[in-house]
């Protein structure tokens, strides 16, 4: 099974704008896992027409994980879901952690 994995660490994402998903970071895998893990970094003020303002880690029929650790995300904004993050699976499941992190006023 193919998939999508992405790391990032002691990042900066601001003020990003998107068209569809994802205003500062998008995974999207069709049949495989999504996969996407943040450390150390700050997502404000990003703004996406569609899912995730800040993060959208979105699987077709695999696994979408999302791990979020000592990092912020405030200030972005979604039109549909998830002004801070979108975790979604639309047949299989979303695993979504955070820890030591703030996610406010998305």
């Amino acid at each position: 099974m193919c998939g999508v994995r992405h790391k990032c660490r002691a990042a900066e994402q601001r003020e990003a704008q998107a068209g569809n998903d994802g205003g500062g970071i998008s995974s999207y895998s069709v049949y495989g896992n999504a996969t996407v893990a943040i450390t150390q970094s700050t997502l404000s003020g990003n703004i996406t027409n569609d899912d995730g303002g800040a993060i959208n880690n979105e699987t077709y029929s695999g696994i979408a994980s999302l791990t979020v650790a000592e990092s912020t995300l405030s200030g972005n904004t979604a039109e549909d879901d998830g002004g801070g993050i979108n975790n979604e699976s639309y047949i299989s499941g979303a695993e979504l952690t955070l820890i030591n992190s703030t996610v406010s006023q998305n």
